[in-house]
């Protein structure tokens, strides 16, 4: 029953909707980077496991009915203009129900829409993922048999 859940249109507008939400900085956000967290999003749960599925559905979907009920509309989030599913999110947030639900699916949302070098840059950051480390700056490394090596005496090698 997840499986199709993760795939369905609603689930698909639903993350559009709160997306579009979260990550407004006073204007609208380019619909190719909604896409890309839209297409992103949908890989991940496609990919993860039934309970990580699971818990992620569940939440965006108590999300998308709860918020609008916070500023007083009917469900579902679709329903609410921008700037009301902005407050609905943050009212929804700052209670003690829906704080575990928006900072959950907050959290893997951000992960997804800050990979993408253009909010960062927007931010002042500079994404170190994707260069090399600086010449002359890398990890030690440890010989393979020092003898200060807790393989011997009883550790784990």
């Amino acid at each position: 029953m997840m499986a199709h859940a993760a795939h369905s249109p609603s689930t698909r507008r639903y993350l559009r909707d709160v997306s579009e939400a979260l990550f407004y900085r006073g204007t609208p956000l380019p619909r190719q980077r909604l896409d890309w967290v839209e297409h992103e999003a949908m890989a991940t749960l496609f990919n993860a496991g039934t309970r990580a599925r699971l818990l992620f559905c569940s939440a965006l979907f108590l999300v998308a009915w709860l918020a609008p009920l916070w500023v007083r509309r009917l469900p579902t989030i679709t329903r609410l203009p921008l700037p009301l599913r902005i407050t609905a999110l943050t009212k929804l947030e700052e209670s003690r129900l829906g704080a575990p639900l928006v900072m959950g699916l907050k959290t893997v949302l951000c992960f997804i829409y800050y990979e993408q070098a253009e909010p960062l840059r927007e931010l002042g950051q500079v994404s170190t993922c994707a260069r090399s480390p600086a010449p002359g700056h890398s990890l030690p490394l440890l010989p393979p048999d020092s003898p200060h090596s807790s393989a011997g005496a009883g550790g784990m090698p």
